[in-house]
């Protein structure tokens, strides 16, 4: 893993362009973005009124006036917080920032007696570089997202106290599974040779069922308290329901989402026979049992339909088609040149083609999110198989309440960002679906 230094003799002694394309890149792209975001801005703005439809579904103008106020209030900031770092980080990139530091990472291994050539000791030291400066900048925000924001609209349960903690504990987790994984996947590329990104792949994997094993079972209890749920009649009918539809629980837990927030949700994980039923204490509080069934019989439809896996094989189709274009420009010393960098390395390689590989994975991103939704009608459609229609609608009606959601969203808007079809799209869908059955 040794960083190779660029012999500038044989080159033509022109640089820039991959720079300037990678700006032009940034700019098309943050600006489509500012498009999509002011349409919805526009629609979340004025004296808008409820429309028909949501008075029909026992959505009073209050519930609908919140979703919009709170949308709204995050959306501003979000674009403020957006326009600002693009062009930060823009000015970095066209100030040479980035080499900057990495020769500076060289000084400091040297005066630390430690392999300054060695690219896995500079890639991590540059790696706490830029996590110190995104700790600077990111603290303040995310600050004021949960203790102005959300606590204006009556969402954040978090004290100063558990924001610190949370803050600490992300940053050691963060900081100490890095180390590993980059030094793995450094590695990795060094021992694959022409065909790295195979092996890429192959480590990715591992380290992606790994995590899934090790997030739900050591680190989320850092952050929230899990507790199995009492015997009692909400119990025993998941556990009716789970045998009804053959899925394996193997227990059921109740997770303190109120001490951080008042949003609610409902998740299981696992692998084979050991799935987990998780349930938010703040989603037992809003709705009917009936109600928590057909949210997870909508749960189990993704499990039954086995939305996962294609969700997993579609995120590493995207890997592997990132690393194996990246095999064709990985040693072109031009790019590392127009960008400021006299040597060539996997870790500064990959970090510049990322940004070049933006209109690709833009599209692919779009494409994830249309088949997010498709699956998303799917285990709708499920749940009204086995009787839970109505309940279910009931349920993401007081979800879109409680969450205050943007129940009327621009359609543009929800095309780019939506992981799920708007309220009113799966009401419609589970209305006529209902009609087929009778």
């Amino acid at each position: 893993m040794a960083i190779e230094i660029i012999n500038k003799d044989n080159l033509v002694n022109s640089f820039s362009s991959y720079k300037e394309v990678v700006i032009i890149i940034i700019v098309i792209h943050n600006l489509i973005e500012l498009y999509v975001n002011l349409r919805q801005l526009n629609r979340l703005k004025g004296d808008r009124k409820m429309p028909e439809f949501l008075k029909k579904l026992d959505v009073t103008e209050e519930d609908f006036q919140k979703g919009r106020y709170y949308k709204k209030d995050k959306l501003e900031f979000g674009m403020i917080v957006d326009i600002v770092k693009t062009v930060f980080e823009t000015l970095l990139m066209v100030f040479y920032y980035q080499p900057y530091i990495w020769n500076y990472c060289g000084e400091i291994l040297a005066n630390m007696n430690l392999e300054s050539g060695n690219e896995f000791y500079r890639a991590y030291t540059f790696f706490l570089i830029e996590t110190a400066r995104s700790l600077i900048i990111d603290t303040p925000l995310d600050w004021y997202s949960s203790f102005v924001i959300e606590e204006k609209h009556g969402f954040n349960k978090k004290t100063t106290k558990i924001f610190i903690y949370d803050l600490c504990v992300s940053l050691a987790l963060k900081i100490g599974f890095t180390f590993p994984i980059l030094y793995g996947f450094l590695s990795v590329v060094d021992y694959g040779g022409d065909y790295f990104f195979f092996y890429v792949q192959v480590f990715i994997t591992i380290v992606m069922f790994v995590m899934m094993l090790i997030y739900p079972n050591f680190i989320a209890p850092l952050f929230n308290k899990f507790t199995e749920l009492e015997d009692g009649e909400l119990k025993d009918g998941i556990n009716k329901l789970a045998a009804s539809v053959n899925f394996p629980a193997a227990k059921i837990y109740i997770v303190d989402g109120s001490t951080r927030s008042s949003h609610s949700n409902a998740y299981f994980y696992g692998f084979w026979k050991y799935k987990r039923i998780v349930l938010f204490d703040t989603l037992l509080k809003q709705m009917t049992n009936e109600e928590i069934y057909a949210i997870l019989c909508h749960e189990m439809g993704h499990w039954e339909k086995n939305h996962f896996w294609i969700n997993i094989m579609f995120v590493f189709a995207q890997i592997f088609s990132m690393f194996y274009l990246f095999g064709f420009f990985r040693n072109v010393a031009e790019i590392y040149l127009s960008f400021g960098f006299s040597d060539k390395s996997t870790f500064i390689g990959i970090t510049l083609f990322s940004m070049m590989y933006t209109p690709i994975s833009f599209f692919m991103e779009k494409a994830h999110l249309s088949m997010s939704r498709s699956n998303e009608y799917e285990a709708d459609a499920y749940a009204n198989n086995f009787g839970h229609s109505k309940n279910l609608q009931e349920g993401l009606i007081k979800l879109n309440k409680e969450n205050s959601s943007d129940m009327d969203p621009d359609p543009v808007y929800s095309l780019f960002h939506f992981t799920h079809p708007t309220m009113l799209e799966r009401l419609t869908a589970l209305d006529l679906l209902q009609k087929q059955k009778n």
